[in-house]
């Protein structure tokens, strides 16, 4: 399970979620470039954020520029995500907010999540990335001919929906102040990493 630096930034749990599925087995994937400019900071980012399992046993890809684009072609980012092949491509997910990978689709199976935004109110919209990783752990783990029927039957985890290829999520918004949880989450991450 492949998550962008700016999906993790805005979900609280994703270290929490990182970590238990590390425990099962699930290789996790950490796309950086654009905020965190090195593995040392994304990996000092990632242990601020409270992951507890091995910082080793997840794979870090520099695959942004600091203006946010992709900084290698798609299909090479999908190559370093499987480590060159040596897992199946079936089995991979990659989370990205909307916009960051503008114009690209699957080219071998991946699955591919796009967490949509939410307005917060005063202009301002944050990722509503609530519960993306088990979504996309679910997505994942299922045979692709029991997905690929879900799909044909509109039958998709809640809050996911299909189109040309890629599966787009927005979990159902419940009466919180998105942006201020999000913003005190940020703040408390920054403080961590800077005492470190």
């Amino acid at each position: 399970v492949a998550t962008t630096e700016a999906v993790a930034s805005s979900n609280m749990f994703f270290a929490d979620n990182m970590s238990k599925a590390n425990a099962m087995g699930v290789v996790n994937c950490f796309i950086y470039g654009k905020e965190f400019k090195t593995s040392d900071e994304a990996k000092a980012f990632i242990r601020a954020s409270g992951y507890e399992g091995d910082i080793n046993a997840i794979r870090f890809v520099n695959g942004f520029n600091a203006d946010g684009s992709l900084r290698i072609p798609y299909e090479e980012l999908i190559t370093e995500i499987g480590d060159n092949r040596s897992i199946n491509i079936n089995n991979i997910g990659i989370a990205y907010a909307k916009g960051e990978f503008d114009s690209v689709r699957p080219v071998s199976g991946e699955k591919l999540l796009e967490v949509q935004s939410v307005d917060v109110g005063s202009g301002k919209t944050e990722i509503a990335s609530i519960n993306y990783y088990q979504t996309l752990l679910n997505m994942v783990t299922m045979p692709n001919d029991l997905l690929d029927q879900l799909v044909a039957e509109g039958r998709l985890p809640a809050g996911v929906t299909y189109a040309d290829g890629i599966f787009k999520y927005l979990p159902r918004v419940l009466p919180i102040d998105y942006g201020k949880e999000i913003e005190t989450y940020r703040n408390a991450i920054t403080v961590i990493r800077s005492a470190a």
